[in-house]
């Protein structure tokens, strides 16, 4: 089951999958990862996979210390800009460098598909992981991965 992003904590590890099909116009990439949200039952962490272009998507938004950026302004346009498979590339690319093994937080779920996020240090998101139930899979995965920091703490 392919889960959509909510407001939480997540670290997404693997490679990047790109799905696409006879009702799919657009091609999206889904990937495994670690999640600590809020659900009927509080806080939980979790192994799930989840959709994350939306990540990089017109509609959502990116933010730092400094500013808020349009999350697609995020990856390198391809140079042919008619060909999706260029399209999809450079998207695997983006989330292969800066998604994967990175801890980052959503904010805010803006709407259908649009999310608000910023990356957060391996601390906050190990801290978060401590105030949480997880079950063994989400301990032995955690402790594979070699959680990268695009914070400054």
């Amino acid at each position: 089951m392919i889960n959509q992003l909510t407001k939480g904590k997540y670290v997404f590890f693997g490679s990047p999958e790109q799905q696409q099909g006879q009702n799919v116009l657009v091609p999206y990439f889904t990937v495994k990862g670690l999640s600590i949200t809020d659900d009927e039952q509080g806080l939980c962490g979790k192994v799930q996979e989840f959709e994350i272009s939306q990540l990089i998507s017109k509609r959502s938004v990116y933010v730092d210390s400094e500013r808020s950026l349009e999350a697609h302004k995020l990856y390198t346009w391809p140079v042919r800009l008619g060909d999706p498979n260029a399209w999809a590339e450079s998207k695997r690319v983006f989330f292969e460098d800066h998604l994967i093994n990175h801890p980052i937080e959503i904010l805010f779920e803006l709407g259908e598909q649009e999310v608000s996020w910023q990356y957060i240090s391996p601390d906050t998101f190990n801290q978060a992981m401590e105030q949480v139930a997880v079950s063994l899979e989400f301990k032995e995965i955690k402790a594979t991965l070699g959680l990268k920091s695009k914070v400054s703490t």
